[in-house]
């Protein structure tokens, strides 16, 4: 679910298997899913998906006038009856797709979050054991991993994420959160090194 963090998402058309119903990518001669050959001759499903290192997401498109979201492809809202422009449909796709994908990723990094206690604790533990069996904090450097690792992913999402223009009001509710799990890691990992410096000063 952290893929997002990695590489931007495109939009790419893929095509339904008329015996499977499988999506494959379009230009594909035979499904992947069933063997079955995939024919572009007769009217076939075209689907609009965003890709992002083998994940996909399927976009919509959200109506300009009632703002229900409508599948990529449709040329007026089954609502009420606006009109949706290509080059609209485009644009829009794009701004869902990112809106809910930062959404999402946003979701999993917090779940680190539930975490945090444990990693205070486990770290005075493992500090305090280190000192008491050889002096020193050895196996306490691994605890450092335990805040980089979250901490790292909240900068990624701020970095890819956090200065998207079009996000609802989910996606800023999830850029506060991670703001805040931001601040608790960056607290956690700030106490360990302050640990780490008091031994060795």
């Amino acid at each position: 679910m952290l893929k997002p963090l990695f590489k931007g998402l495109k939009l790419a058309p893929f095509i339904e298997c008329a015996n499977c119903h499988v999506l494959s990518e379009y230009g594909t001669d035979q499904c992947k899913s069933c063997g079955a050959k995939i024919k572009t001759d007769a009217d076939p499903r075209i689907f609009i998906l965003a890709l992002n290192l083998g994940a996909r997401y399927t976009p919509f498109v959200e109506c300009p006038n009632c703002e229900k979201l409508v599948r990529v492809g449709v040329n007026r809202c089954p609502d009420c009856y606006e009109n949706i422009p290509e080059a609209y449909a485009l644009n829009s796709a794009a701004a869902v797709v990112a809106n809910t994908v930062a959404c999402d990723v946003a979701n999993s990094i917090k779940a680190f979050d539930s975490f945090a206690v444990l990693a205070g604790i486990g770290s005075a533990v493992i500090y305090l054991l280190d000192l008491y069996v050889s002096g020193s904090p050895k196996l306490f450097y691994f605890c450092l991993l335990w805040s980089a690792m979250p901490l790292t992913s909240v900068l990624l999402w701020l970095y890819r994420f956090g200065n998207f223009k079009l996000g609802d009001d989910e996606y800023l509710c999830a850029k506060r959160d991670l703001r805040r799990s931001l601040r608790l890691w960056l607290a956690i990992i700030t106490v360990q090194i302050i640990a780490l410096a008091v031994r060795w000063l």
